[in-house]
């Protein structure tokens, strides 16, 4: 399986769950972010720790990953929340956008791979 069928596969896969309850969107994230700042750290972490997994995985056995970020990097939650709120923004994304897909599309844009 190709990188680019994985990362459909993926998309596609964000965008069901964008139709479930569970997904967050933007304007829940903006409103939450101000009240529950703790609850959307780890949130948004748990998403990125899982597209980073995900990376790993596809950069080990596929050979191409999503995003390339520099290999002394290590991503947290300040990190997430930077790329996400500047790709929200860069981006003008709608408030019914889900963050999760938001967050994959800034990490891409942030590490883009050459």
């Amino acid at each position: 399986m190709s990188v680019k069928s994985c990362f459909a596969k993926l998309a596609f896969l964000c965008v069901l769950i964008s139709n479930q309850s569970a997904a967050m969107t933007i304007e829940t994230y903006k409103k939450e972010k101000v009240s529950n700042r703790g609850l959307v750290d780890v949130y948004i972490t748990g998403v990125g720790e899982g597209y980073s997994w995900l990376n790993t995985y596809l950069s080990t056995e596929r050979g191409q990953p999503v995003y390339c970020p520099p290999r002394d990097l290590t991503l947290n939650t300040d990190n997430y929340i930077s790329i996400l709120d500047s790709y929200i923004e860069i981006r003008n994304l709608g408030s019914d956008v889900p963050v999760e897909v938001a967050l994959l599309y800034g990490l891409r844009h942030t590490f883009a791979c050459d």
